[in-house]
């Protein structure tokens, strides 16, 4: 949620969405979520990026990790090969789902950053719209200064404010039991 400090956005809850992360992949949407993560987390924001991992082969296993000096935390999750048709979507009671949702009200974004959905869940992102999170796509690279991306994100927040709040986070975890 948007944290004021003294009449100013403090410090964001970013969550990055992306198929792969370096050292799995070092080019393209990997290294720029990688970059644009580290980046956040240095300034102290609170950063998570969910990844598909092929050595993630079920739900319940999920992999949480931090790497010292990153900055941020890393969830591996299965691999998730969405067929070409709309009408394949999720269910609301599928794992995938599940875990999504709850990590939603865990982390509490203020934005996700979708940098990709290549073998990630192609709903999440509805998901993420439906909780009232601004959802944003690709920024430019991994090299933009990290001020300019500050300022994007946080023209984003204060532009789209937070639905849920506090009571409404706590509704969402228990949507999934």
């Amino acid at each position: 949620m948007m944290r004021p400090h003294d009449g100013l956005l403090g410090p964001l809850h970013v969550l990055y969405l992306v198929h792969a992360l370096p050292p799995a992949e070092c080019n393209g949407a990997p290294l720029d979520a990688y970059e644009h993560a580290k980046s956040a987390g240095a300034r102290g924001w609170k950063t998570a990026v969910v990844n598909a991992d092929p050595s993630v082969t079920d739900w319940r296993h999920v992999r949480e990790s931090s790497v010292p000096d990153e900055w941020f935390t890393r969830f591996a999750v299965p691999v998730t090969r969405s067929g070409p048709e709309p009408a394949e979507a999720r269910s609301s009671d599928s794992a995938a789902t599940k875990f999504f949702r709850t990590l939603l009200a865990r982390i509490e974004p203020d934005l996700v950053h979708v940098f990709d959905e290549v073998d990630l869940p192609r709903d999440w992102p509805e998901l993420v719209a439906e909780a009232g999170i601004p959802v944003v796509r690709p920024l430019g690279s991994g090299d933009e200064p990290v001020e300019q991306m500050d300022a994007r994100y946080r023209e984003v927040v204060t532009v789209h404010p937070r639905v849920m709040q506090g009571r409404d986070w706590r509704r969402l975890r228990s949507r999934d039991g």
